[in-house]
């Protein structure tokens, strides 16, 4: 029982933990998108989003090239455009869609923060 009881401790550390990073990601992002920058960038490759296959495309801005994730909401965006408009941060190490819903992403961070801490108090109790 008390080796039961430490697994599901650190296993609600680590749920926390993880949340923690994507929390501290995702606010990164939604600062891009409320003080970013909208600007143009090439497209220079596409890998089409599919049910079991990761989209991602890569684009060109400033003379550098930068890869990015592709959401199937997109896809088609990204497959008939030269160009698209993307927000980036002043130090372009961030780029996000206009229309990208980070919410969603923060509410599945909340529920793992809270599981973790359920975890933890089971294993507490």
């Amino acid at each position: 029982m008390f080796i039961m009881k430490r697994i599901l401790i650190f296993g609600g550390i680590l749920l926390i933990v993880i949340s923690f990073l994507g929390f501290v990601k995702n606010y990164k992002k939604k600062d891009v998108l409320l003080k970013g920058e909208e600007v143009s960038v090439a497209i220079v490759s596409y890998q089409p989003y599919s049910g079991k296959i990761k989209g991602s495309f890569k684009f060109q801005y400033n003379g550098k090239r930068y890869s990015k994730d592709l959401k199937s909401e997109f896809n088609q965006e990204v497959k008939n455009n030269r160009t698209i408009k993307l927000i980036t941060n002043s130090d372009n190490s961030i780029f996000i869609h206009p229309n990208e819903n980070i919410e969603r992403e923060m509410i599945s961070i909340v529920i793992l923060f809270l599981l973790g801490i359920i975890v933890i108090y089971k294993g507490v109790k």
